[in-house]
């Protein structure tokens, strides 16, 4: 099944397997470190994206793993950015609301 990057589920589901790949096996410390091909992924740009923003690193040359404090901080940060859009409408809605009730 080919997973295409230019749709949301598309890169949801390309998450989901970089994400598994690492917690499959266990991959989630620098003593616990595996290559690419342990993992079972390559190259893609969501991979140097996680690099880039040090949710996997590579504390030993061509071994990586993923940094889970790193990934709930992305999710975290995600939230935020969608919240705060929303609540912002939600109460210029509810202002505008009250302005035509008057």
């Amino acid at each position: 099944m080919v997973i295409s990057p230019h749709t949301a589920r598309g890169r949801h589901e390309m998450r989901q397997r970089l994400l598994r790949a690492f917690r499959t096996a266990g991959a989630l410390s620098p003593e616990r470190a595996r290559t690419m091909q342990q993992l079972g992924l390559t190259a893609s740009d969501l991979f140097r994206n996680y690099r880039e923003h040090d949710i996997v690193r590579e504390p030993k040359a061509g071994e990586f793993y993923l940094d889970e404090d790193a990934e709930q901080e992305r999710q975290m940060n995600l939230v935020r950015w969608v919240m705060v859009p929303v609540i912002a409408f939600l109460l210029a809605l509810l202002l505008f609301a009250i302005a035509i009730d008057k």
